[in-house]
């Protein structure tokens, strides 16, 4: 099984500058999922973003964190769709169909 700590980083895309490992464990030891972990630490960086404004730049840190929070938004949305999912499944199930109505395409059908 992957490292957590290195899917958490992946799914964030932030460098070890902005998300230390040791701000990822706490957010696994809240959140066992990789990716809520990462959705709560994309969240809470993106509230330390802030816009600068000097003589010659502009850094608008609002526009990151819109983006920061629409992909934390994104993971807990795909946590739960699989969760409603896992929910309704019962089992698993599947049919028998006619043996010579499916074939790969290039496969050469029989004469009749």
């Amino acid at each position: 099984m992957p490292d957590p700590t290195a899917q958490v980083r992946l799914l964030t895309g932030l460098p070890a500058d902005e998300l230390a490992d040791a701000q990822i464990l706490d957010w696994l030891d809240f959140y066992p999922d990789p990716r809520l972990a990462a959705a709560e630490a994309l969240d809470a960086y993106a509230g330390t973003l802030l816009d600068v404004t000097s003589d010659d730049i502009t850094l608008a840190g609002s526009k990151r964190a819109t983006t920061l929070m629409s992909r934390a938004a994104r993971l807990r949305e795909q946590v739960a769709t699989e969760a409603a999912q896992a929910a309704e499944d019962d089992g698993f199930v599947f049919d028998i169909v006619d043996g010579n109505t499916a074939r790969p395409e290039l496969t050469e059908w029989p004469s009749r």
